[in-house]
């Protein structure tokens, strides 16, 4: 399934107590593109600018957030736009993200009181994670790749419960402040900035014979 997003607010609109279930496969994933990096001709669609394009727009009245669940789900927005938009009253309730692929732009991950976010074996090239909470969620990073990007997280609420594991970070500029995280066993390539508590790391690597995991399946150990 391929969806193409023009310059709105929403391509889709998740409200209260709503729910998205977007799960493709390895060979066949479901993509959500701003229609400017298919298209063909410099034409504007649309009644906001392109950075306030979201593919999935999560905005809801009530306190109870969507719950969202994307699998082998590829999103492609222009720089300054986000793939996921995760934070305040966009917060999903439950968000569950696995085998996917996002590409450009940024994704907001702050979250919300009690919500609660997981992204595992996904793939982030030039779409950088950020963070920045003052109120308790859980939040947890695994067997991740994050490629030529920015990654920034700011937990000021020590109750936060945010995990960060099993991930490569290549080209990228790192950081985190205040509450240190739960962290292990991840790699840094050639990047500015650690996180905090900072862990050294070594990582082997394996090639998937899959597309599900075309960055790679890694086996991971701590350096003395």
């Amino acid at each position: 399934m391929n969806i193409a997003i023009s310059n709105r607010s929403a391509g889709i609109w998740l409200q209260d107590n709503s729910a998205i279930n977007s799960v493709g496969s390895p060979l066949s994933p479901n993509w959500f593109s701003h229609y400017t990096l298919v298209q063909e001709q410099p034409v504007f669609i649309g009644d906001v600018p392109m950075t306030s394009a979201q593919a999935v727009n999560s905005y809801h009245y009530g306190y109870t957030g969507p719950e969202g669940r994307y699998r082998f789900t590829h999103f492609s927005c222009p720089g300054g736009a986000y793939g996921l938009y995760h934070a305040a009253n966009w917060a999903y309730g439950r968000l569950l993200v696995r085998d996917c692929q996002f590409w450009n732009g940024g994704n907001e991950l702050t979250g919300a009181e009690g919500s609660v976010a997981a992204l595992h074996n996904s793939l982030f090239v030039r779409s950088g994670l950020g963070a920045f909470a003052d109120a308790s969620s859980t939040l947890t990073l695994s067997n991740n790749l994050v490629r030529n990007t920015e990654v920034m997280l700011v937990n000021q609420d020590s109750a936060n419960r945010w995990r960060i594991h099993n991930s490569a970070f290549d080209h990228c500029a790192v950081s985190s402040l205040f509450t240190p995280l739960t962290n292990s066993h991840y790699a840094y390539i050639n990047c500015e900035g650690r996180l905090s508590p900072p862990i050294s790391t070594m990582w082997c690597w394996a090639v998937s014979p899959t597309p599900a995991a075309r960055w790679g399946t890694f086996i991971t150990a701590n350096l003395i």
